[in-house]
């Protein structure tokens, strides 16, 4: 069991790597960086076999707030998407139960596993979307983190491989590189 297991992370990886190569050409050849986000989650969702790709961006309120509003979604088919869901723009994060989001992520970590092992305060907005395992990875833009890239398994609970991670930050920092020069 454990060798198939491997075997699955590998190819996961192996085909996060290729959708990653897709992503470097799509962001870093031009053109508007939104223009590409639907092609681009819509790749990562399908290579790292998740119900939703998506990604947000984050901004200081005047009272110091951290905000984070979704801007791009891609859903499986048979998966209900969120991107009308309005509690996503300008979700105050500390104050929904996600400051352990905010230091983690801020500081260049990754959240992900089953939502039923996170703390309880970040359970009941997951599972409202229908989520039972993620991965969260930070995107920085000019060393100040910007925002985040999100996948959901929404189907059945998934375990994440360190290989896997490492290449959904890849793309992360493709997607910071190609903001910083449109800056």
């Amino acid at each position: 069991k454990y060798r198939s297991m491997t075997e699955d992370a590998l190819r996961r990886r192996d085909s996060i790597l290729d959708a990653v190569s897709y992503v470097a050409e799509r962001f870093l050849r031009g053109g508007s960086w939104p223009d590409s986000l639907p092609d681009v989650l819509q790749a990562l969702g399908l290579a790292a076999a998740v119900s939703r790709a998506y990604i947000f961006e984050t901004n200081i309120s005047r009272e110091g707030a951290v905000l984070a509003s979704q801007h791009c979604e891609w859903a499986a088919p048979d998966v209900k998407s969120m991107i009308d869901n309005g509690v996503l723009q300008n979700l105050d994060l500390r104050r929904a139960g996600f400051g352990r989001w905010v230091r983690i992520l801020s500081e260049g970590g990754v959240i992900y596993g089953h939502v039923r092992s996170f703390p309880v305060e970040e359970q009941a907005l997951l599972f409202d979307q229908g989520i039972l395992s993620l991965a969260v990875v930070p995107v920085f833009v000019g060393g100040q983190w910007w925002g985040f890239f999100g996948f959901d398994e929404c189907v059945v609970e998934r375990e994440w491989y360190g290989a896997e991670i490492d290449a959904l930050k890849a793309a992360a920092g493709i997607l910071g590189a190609a903001i910083q020069r449109r800056l």
